[in-house]
């Protein structure tokens, strides 16, 4: 029983770091191309669910 709990913590928490890095990645490239194009200079934070997901500064 504790195997099993303990595999399946495993499994949710991998999904979550997952999806968690694919939010980061994808936020900080369209922020990256919106500052080379001197679109954007400031802080970002982005959260779901009530958990912060992304943040950044980026000043000029």
């Amino acid at each position: 029983m504790k195997k099993g709990t303990l595999t399946l913590f495993v499994i949710l928490f991998t999904v979550f770091v997952t999806n968690a890095q694919a939010y980061r990645t994808k936020i900080d490239s369209l922020i990256q191309k919106a500052v080379e194009l001197n679109r954007f200079n400031g802080s970002v934070l982005v959260s779901k669910n009530g958990k912060i997901v992304y943040e950044k500064a980026e000043v000029d």
